[in-house]
C-alpha cells in the first residue's frame, strides 16, 4: 500500500510540474488568440495639435543604412517635430550624412562601454538647452511608416507615459533560413503577444526602435544600465516610476536581421 501511494505522489508531482511548465505556453497561446480580435479602425483627424517633439536616432557608424532611416521620416515628418541624430563614437560619416538630410547632428566620443544608453543619455542632454515635449525613439537602421510618428508622439501627450510601436524584422538578404524563423518569433514577440495585451487593456515591453516618452519621463530614468536587454529593464525601470507602456499597434516601425552570424546569434540570446 505504501509503495502504491508514493508512486501516485510521485506521477502527481511530475504531473504538477508539467503543468507549471506548460503555463507560459498557454499564455503565448491566450494572448495570440486574443490578438486577433484585433480591427484596426480607420485613421480620422486628431483634434488633439501635435506636441512639440523630437525624433532621437541614437547612432553608431551607421553611414551605410542611416540614410534610408532619414528618408523615411522626412517623407512623413509632422509640424512640429525635429530630427536629432546622436552620433556615438562614430569612425564613420554617419553625422555628416545625417546633417545632408537636414537633420541636427551632435557627435559624441566617451569611453565606449555604455553603448545605445549611453547615446540616449547623451541626446537627452543634448535636448536640455531646448527641451521638447515627446521624444521619440527610432534605432538608424529601420524605416518608419506613414503616420507613426505622429501616432506616437500624441498618444505619449494624451497618456503621460511611454507607448511602443509595432517593430518588426525582416529577415536579410541571402541570410540562412534561421533568419526567416527568428523573423516570425520577432513578429510574435513584439507584435502579436502585444497586441493581446493591449486588447486587454494591460501593458507592454518596451523593444528597441519605434518608442516614444513625455521628455520629463524619459529625462533621468535608468535606461536599462548593466543589462544584456536594455528596454526590458527600461520597461521595468520606468513601472518602478509608475509609468506603464502602452502598444500603439498603428505606428509600425521596420528593421532587419544582422547579416552576421555572430552578431544575429548575440541578438537571439538577447
Amino acid at each position: 500500500m505504501g509503495s502504491i501511494l508514493e508512486v501516485l505522489a510521485i506521477n502527481g508531482l511530475v504531473w504538477l510540474i508539467a503543468l507549471l511548465a506548460c503555463i507560459p505556453m498557454w499564455i503565448v497561446v491566450a494572448e495570440a488568440l486574443l490578438s486577433l480580435g484585433y480591427r484596426r479602425e480607420p485613421a480620422r483627424p486628431s483634434g488633439e495639435p501635435m506636441p512639440n517633439t523630437v525624433v532621437l536616432i541614437p547612432a553608431h557608424n551607421e553611414a551605410s543604412v542611416i540614410g534610408q532611416t532619414l528618408e523615411s521620416l522626412s517623407r512623413d515628418l509632422p509640424a512640429n517635430c525635429r530630427l536629432l541624430c546622436v552620433a556615438h563614437n562614430c569612425s564613420d560619416a554617419t553625422a555628416d550624412i545625417a546633417r545632408q538630410f537636414g537633420t541636427e547632428a551632435v557627435e559624441v566620443h566617451d569611453a565606449g562601454t555604455g553603448g545605445k544608453p549611453d547615446a540616449l543619455k547623451a541626446g537627452l542632454r543634448w535636448l536640455d538647452q531646448n527641451p521638447p515635449e515627446v521624444v521619440v525613439i527610432v534605432d538608424a537602421d529601420c524605416v518608419v511608416s506613414d503616420g507613426a510618428i505622429s501616432a506616437l508622439a500624441r498618444r505619449a501627450k494624451q497618456l503621460n507615459q511611454p507607448v511602443m510601436g509595432a517593430y518588426f524584422f525582416a529577415a536579410a538578404e541571402g541570410s540562412r533560413q534561421i533568419a526567416g524563423v527568428s523573423s516570425l518569433a520577432v513578429m510574435l514577440k513584439n507584435f502579436i503577444r502585444p497586441l493581446g495585451l493591449h486588447q486587454l487593456g494591460l501593458p507592454c515591453l518596451l523593444n528597441g526602435s519605434g518608442s516614444a516618452y513625455p521628455f520629463q519621463v524619459i529625462r533621468h530614468i535608468p535606461h536599462g544600465e548593466g543589462s544584456i536587454a536594455e528596454d526590458y529593464q527600461l520597461t521595468i525601470d520606468l513601472l518602478r516610476k509608475g509609468y506603464r507602456t502602452t502598444f500603439v499597434p498603428e505606428a509600425r516601425v521596420d528593421g532587419q536581421l544582422p547579416k552576421k552570424e555572430v552578431t544575429a546569434q548575440k541578438q537571439r540570446r538577447r
